[in-house]
């Protein structure tokens, strides 16, 4: 999930949430995919012991941590590093804060409200097996990265513990942790092991955009914390009272019975807090990269269960309208879906818990900002892909993020059919005016508004460094809705059954690991086999754009009494995909063949039986085609001018025109009818204006024409613009180019001539 600052670095564009998938058949993937090509591969080993006492009243933490680390590389290390998260959000000169100022983003904290994290002690119990006569390892801090010198080498098996008290001073709400109103959302809070991997020590201090990195291992840590507190952590709680029982929800109570049992606990609970103080809660987890936890006095509790693995929902009692009994369902519906489509689920338990503002996924807790049901499938379905899967998501977050966005319309599309949402449930709270308007698909409207991006004149390869992108928009297109269309194709281009094939071998094989693109090609190859070098360099590492035309159709008969149609089909892009064609016969039998793409023209034949109808390209829109007008004739829709209709209906396989009578009185004609079309592709193609009205005194005809079109040969942002109209007795013509243009698509300044 991408990091989302506010507060000291404004307000960033929350996770843009679309994602796919069908149904798979468990064991559909056999076990001899290479020898799992995983021979050559280590990681490191760690193991975190964890006390830390929640201060209330300053807003802090005092802890203790010893960390216990083995180095299964083959290299020997002579330093040791540190992740500080906290310290980002305390100096203004931080690489978060440039990062913020770069993109306008900045804003001051106050002092008070500021984060950050102070080393106490830091010593070295032991290394190599050494326990005394240890020097004092030098340790150096810089951004957010601490740099430990080993006082000896550590050699290939050796192994290091570490022990170090630290203070934290919890920020104020900023990004995905902090607190708010009595709650604690707790990530990124503790120092944290840098990874080692194949490319060294990955010491990246943290970057406004992009999410984390860490080594998989083995956590044990113990919370204290106000008694009437409610907590909830990655892993499985070994001892103490989380609190869950006490304010579970009663569903065989009625709302108002329900409310006041309610205060009567959170009565008993504040009691108890006062006599008894602080309490002490254990979790323990294994084979995850990451703890967080979350703690509020305000919580309810809804238990569920998917297979026997326990689902926890935690939420704000005033929330309990929109989380209740809907939250759990969601879960369990989403992880059935997933064991189908990648594999058993691979923790030991589920925690949702209601974050303070913005969402955020852990290993085995996701911290939602809201109970929808695509932002629950979309944050369970990073608990597969980041935390059980796990790749360097500021090197390459497209990897989980586009593939999490993805998954999450695969899995709304396989439940809703193509709107990719319930339908009943959203016209229920429209108001009756919109209920009238058309409903467009998630598909259709990321398709639209991805390649709206890819024309853009600021489209930026998708493997890119999440640093390393221009703007915001930048990150969060390629990151998610260029990433999720990436795995979209790819299911395209190998088929339906052998990418759920992938997604399971992938899955089995990279579990509990670090994953990047050369190994998650190296599966996709080897269970579809082919070779991907086109795909992958073309849609990660380049910025294709794509455009199929119909260039004639020939429909022959036989002699034999048989048809012959010959389709004809021109690439008009750089971009290469496969391209289906699909013909309808006059008795409605759809036939579809596929054309390699790769051929500036392409010809693909059809021999039938019955008389050859309908033809048209890429019928199901999966190619990213920017322009569908010409992919098996020109249609058209018409629809009444209803407000703001074409602000976000545009149909992607229509010329989409709007019609609106009018009836007006003025000083002369006292009464005027009319009528007025607007017609456009995709709203910003063709946009053509006709009206035509008439004045009864002055029997006139008054009449308006308008015509408006990129001009691209001047710029990807160009256009022109004429019209002419007669109203009341003047002639008014009128034609312009505007010239916009800036270094970034959303980063300021802007330039409009």
């Amino acid at each position: 999930m991408v990091v989302n600052y506010s507060g000291m670095y404004g307000n960033k564009t929350g996770k843009m949430h679309l994602t796919c998938m069908i149904i798979l058949l468990l064991g559909v993937v056999p076990n001899f995919y290479a020898q799992d090509n995983v021979v050559n591969y280590w990681q490191q080993y760690v193991h975190y012991t964890i006390d830390v006492t929640l201060d209330t009243t300053y807003h802090a933490l005092q802890g203790y941590e010893k960390i216990i680390y083995k180095n299964q590389s083959p290299d020997t290390l002579h330093n040791f590093y540190l992740h500080l998260y906290p310290n980002a959000f305390n100096d203004p000169n931080s690489t978060v804060a440039r990062e913020a100022k770069k993109f306008y983003l900045y804003r001051e904290i106050p002092q008070k409200d500021r984060g950050y994290i102070a080393i106490k002690t830091l010593k070295i119990l032991s290394l190599n097996g050494k326990t005394s006569d240890l020097p004092i390892g030098a340790y150096y801090v810089e951004d957010t990265i601490l740099r430990l010198t080993l006082p000896e080498p550590l050699p290939p098996g050796g192994s290091l513990v570490v022990e170090i008290n630290f203070y934290e001073k919890i920020r104020k709400l900023i990004a995905v942790s902090g607190y708010s109103e009595g709650q604690y959302d707790m990530g990124q809070w503790y120092p944290k092991v840098v990874v080692y991997d194949e490319n060294g020590w990955n010491r990246e201090p943290l970057h406004l955009f992009g999410g984390d990195y860490g080594e998989f291992g083995t956590y044990d840590v113990t919370i204290h914390l106000p008694a009437n507190f409610i907590v909830a952590a990655t892993g499985v709680v070994v001892k103490g009272d989380p609190g869950w029982d006490r304010v579970q929800v009663d569903t065989s109570l009625g709302e108002d019975a329900w409310q006041k049992h309610y205060r009567n606990i959170k009565q008993q609970l504040t009691q108890e807090a006062r006599q008894n103080g602080f309490k002490a809660v254990t979790f323990h987890a294994e084979n995850v990269h990451d703890f967080a936890w979350t703690a509020s006095p305000n919580f309810i509790y809804e238990k569920g269960a998917w297979r026997g693995i326990p689902i926890h929902v935690l939420y704000r009692e005033q929330s309990k309208k929109q989380w209740g009994k809907v939250v759990v369902e969601r879960a369990r519906q989403t992880l059935q879906w997933l064991e189908n489509k990648f594999g058993p689920y691979p923790y030991p338990q589920v925690t949702i818990t209601q974050a303070i503002k913005y969402g955020r996924e852990y290993p085995m807790l996701v911290m939602n900002g809201s109970s929808g049901e695509r932002t629950v499938a979309h944050q369970l379905g990073h608990l597969y892909f980041y935390a059980a899967v796990s790749n360097n998501e500021h090197r390459e977050p497209w990897l989980d993020e586009g593939l999490v966005t993805f998954q999450t319309q695969w899995y709304m599309e396989s439940k809703y059919g193509p709107l990719g949402y319930n339908k009943k449930e959203l016209l229920k709270r429209l108001p009756m005016l919109f209920k009238l308007y058309p409903l467009p698909g998630i598909r259709e409207i990321a398709t639209t508004f991805t390649n709206r991006y890819l024309h853009s004149g600021h489209n930026e390869p998708i493997a890119k460094a999440s640093s390393e992108f221009k703007d915001i928009m930048g990150f969060g297109m390629n990151a998610y809705l260029k990433g999720a269309f990436f795995f979209d194709m790819l299911k395209y281009v190998v088929g339906d059954s052998t990418f759920e094939a992938i997604c399971h071998e992938y899955f089995r094989r990279w579990k509990f690991k670090h994953v990047n693109e050369h190994r998650f090609k190296q599966v996709c190859e080897e269970v579809s086999g082919q070779k991907l070098d086109w795909f992958f360099n073309e849609w990660l590492h380049d910025t294709p754009t794509v455009e199929y035309g119909l260039a004639g159709v020939k429909k022959i008969k036989q002699p034999d009494g048989t048809w012959r149609t010959e389709v004809k089909i021109q690439r008009r892009a750089k971009g290469v995909m496969p391209v289906e064609v699909v013909l309808e016969t006059g008795e409605g039998e759809k036939i579809i063949k596929r054309w390699a793409g790769r051929e500036l023209t392409g010809l693909v034949v059809f021999e039938t039986r019955e008389k050859p109808g309908h033809v048209e390209i890429d019928p199901r829109d999966r190619i990213l085609d920017n322009n569908r007008l010409n992919n098996g004739g020109s249609r058209f829709k018409f629809h009444f001018d209803l407000p703001m209709l074409n602000l976000y209906y545009a149909p992607r396989n229509a010329y989409l025109i709007l019609w609106r009578p009018y009836l007006e009185t003025n000083t002369i004609d006292r009464l005027r009818i009319g009528l007025r079309l607007r017609g456009s592709y995709l709203r910003d193609y063709l946009n053509l204006t006709l009206g035509i009205w008439y004045g009864f005194k002055s029997r006139e005809l008054d009449g308006l024409f308008g015509f408006s079109h990129p001009l691209k040969s001047l710029g990807a942002r160009t256009r022109y613009d004429i019209s002419i109209q007669k109203i009341e007795g003047r002639f008014i013509a009128n034609g312009h180019l505007a010239f916009r243009f800036s270094k970034n698509l959303t980063t300021p300044p802007v330039h409009l001539i």
